[in-house]
């Protein structure tokens, strides 16, 4: 089953190739970047989400290419990544959706593991498939995909940990927990949630104070390996997070406040009549649901489930100050898969309700990805198309785009390292800003006034891109 969605995830991306490769850039473009620049350097620039294992496993599995050029090809591996971009951004897509599809499968595999039984492991794969982030997480160069997975693994090690009850398998939690943190700030819950279990653990509270100091060192131990290529840099890495998390909007951006009511209510009131939201919200009513029967008809209930669901969707409504979705990854695939679980201890038609309630959901999660990954295909494709097609090797300026050129801008001024290889293979290409002599522009709407400014332009022709609505293609006359 996972390689099914995997495969209706991926076929978009292939059938279209080379268009494909930067339909989306942001950040796509930055994270290939520092995928190459680790497999090339060991190091890495970016630090925002961090995203760091997510970049450190790619640039891993980049490393035979960096091997096959340097030693069969006798060439640099970064002039050979930049004369085959479009090659290094579609691969780095399968990569993702590759994971994506073993962290489903781990999560299957769990669920039924623990339960014995199939409905709750059809429940949370109905559920998964509900929530549209997971689809773009399949094919975006980015750290959610290493998100599904390490996600997965935090559950196959918490349905093992209600099995045994040991203290192994406690502490891979903890360390998983460690490295997810390091790869999304979203994923907070997982430690959080760990740290939690040993308040259900039959111990005196000197040994759980004790044991509790323990797991915040495995923890922070844990973290600091996932951010080893930046550990250097965590001061910024700290204030980047302080500004997140005291921010109004999303990036950081809007005023200074931590808790605004106003902004809550309006943020909520967006998310709850998102049509991506809407299977967080079957997801968490079935736990509640199923919790209200359970403890009806008496019967026995999983300490650690009722406490993981409880802080799941509390930080469900902590994330949902910003409104986005993708945000919610982490906190999603532990509420569906803590229900699953809870389901198994129901008769199999009350499941069946819940499933039957997120299959419109599915039918719309991936009706809309598919037309919306198809349509930005298009338009880069008609970009990239005409660009080509008007290309006689002058200066040309790009404005942000999704597109191959302005990705290799990005890909550039984010790798820090590709300036020089960068301009042998592409002496054409220039950003807006750029002291050069231009020929043409490829401009958004709103920056024509900025480039008059800049370039002291005083006439110019624009001309309409075919099948592109969003940008201008500005010439000297």
């Amino acid at each position: 089953m996972p390689l099914v969605f995997v495969v209706f995830l991926i076929l978009p991306i292939l059938h279209n190739s080379p268009y494909s490769a930067f339909f989306t850039i942001d950040p796509d473009a930055v994270y290939l970047s520092n995928i190459v620049l680790f497999a090339k350097t060991g190091t890495i620039n970016y630090i925002d989400h961090p995203g760091t294992p997510a970049i450190m496993i790619q640039g891993a599995l980049f490393l035979p290419i960096a091997f096959y050029t340097k030693f069969l090809l006798h060439q640099s591996f970064l002039n050979y990544f930049l004369s085959n971009v479009s090659f290094f951004a579609i691969t780095s897509r399968i990569i993702s959706s590759l994971f994506v599809s073993a962290g489903i499968a781990i999560l299957l595999f769990s669920i039924y593991k623990f339960t014995k039984v199939i409905y709750p492991v059809a429940f949370v794969f109905v559920a998964l498939l509900s929530f549209e982030p997971l689809y773009y997480a399949g094919v975006s160069i980015s750290a959610v995909y290493f998100n599904v997975f390490i996600a997965s693994v935090w559950v196959l090690f918490f349905t093992i940990f209600l099995n045994k009850r040991d203290l192994l398998s406690y502490f891979f939690l903890l360390l998983v927990s460690g490295i997810a943190v390091a790869n999304r700030l979203t994923a907070l819950l997982l430690p959080f949630g760990t740290l939690m279990l040993i308040t259900t653990m039959d111990l005196s509270w000197y040994k759980k104070i004790k044991l509790s100091a323990v797991s915040i060192i495995l923890l922070i131990i844990s973290f600091a390996f996932g951010i080893s290529p930046i550990l250097s840099k965590s001061d910024r890495l700290v204030n980047w997070f302080i500004l997140l998390a005291g921010s109004k909007d999303i990036h950081g951006g809007g005023s200074e406040i931590f808790i605004s009511i106003e902004q809550y209510y309006a943020s909520i009131s967006n998310l709850l009549t998102s049509e991506a939201y809407r299977g967080l919200i079957v997801v968490c009513l079935g736990g509640i649901v199923v919790c209200v029967l359970l403890k009806f008809f008496n019967k026995f209930i999983e300490r650690e489930l009722i406490l993981i669901l409880f802080f799941a969707i509390l930080f469900i409504l902590a994330f949902s100050k910003y409104p986005l979705a993708h945000y919610q990854q982490t906190n999603f695939i532990i509420v569906a898969s803590v229900v699953s679980l809870l389901f198994s201890k129901v008769k199999s038609h009350i499941v069946l309700f819940f499933i039957i309630l997120l299959i419109p959901q599915i039918y719309t999660a991936a009706n809309r990805y598919e037309s919306t990954v198809i349509s930005m295909i298009m338009n880069t494709k008609n970009f990239e198309t005409y660009a080509a097609n008007n290309r006689d090797g002058n200066p040309e300026i790009w404005d942000w785009s999704r597109s191959k050129e302005f990705a290799l801008i990005w890909i550039r001024d984010y790798g820090s390292i590709y300036t020089q290889d960068f301009r042998k293979s592409y002496p054409y290409i220039y950003s807006v800003g750029e002291n050069v002599d231009w020929d043409k522009a490829y401009i958004q709407k709103d920056s024509l006034l900025y480039l008059k400014q800049k370039y002291v332009l005083e006439e110019h022709e624009s001309s309409k891109i075919p099948g592109v609505d969003t940008h201008y293609l500005i010439t000297k006359p």
